[in-house]
């Protein structure tokens, strides 16, 4: 019935989806280990404060404490920033698909202008 170049456009944007779906379950493993990472990192911080206030004795010392509490929140932002750059990627991929299925819902609408839209969608899944 659909023209068989159609079909295989809509298994093309299926076949991205997937893939990029089973993407965002990797990346929602990364965000479960940054969010470890980062409470490790607050753990660390407080120990560390904790140890260090109580025998801190100059200003040169709390600008040691201050450097050290700047490295651990620059290390934060880094993986944070990282995981941000992926799930971005995965979005602006996500747009493409959407758009790439729009435009071959509307080709599919103009070439087969009698079909209803449930007997489009029956048409393709059959060929996914």
């Amino acid at each position: 019935m659909i023209d068989q170049q159609l079909i295989d456009s809509a298994k093309y944007i299926r076949k991205n989806f997937v893939n990029l779906s089973d993407k965002l379950t990797i990346y929602r493993d990364d965000v479960k280990n940054l969010a470890d990472f980062l409470f490790r990192k607050v753990e660390d911080i407080k120990k560390y404060n904790e140890e260090t206030i109580k025998t801190m004795k100059s200003k040169e010392e709390l600008v040691v404490v201050t450097q050290h509490l700047l490295k651990e929140i620059q290390s934060i932002e880094e993986e944070e920033k990282k995981l941000q750059r992926k799930v971005e990627k995965i979005n602006k991929e996500l747009e493409k698909l959407k758009e790439e299925e729009e435009v071959l819902y509307k080709t599919i609408k103009e070439r087969y202008p009698d079909l209803t839209d449930k007997e489009i969608i029956k048409e393709i899944h059959q060929h996914l």
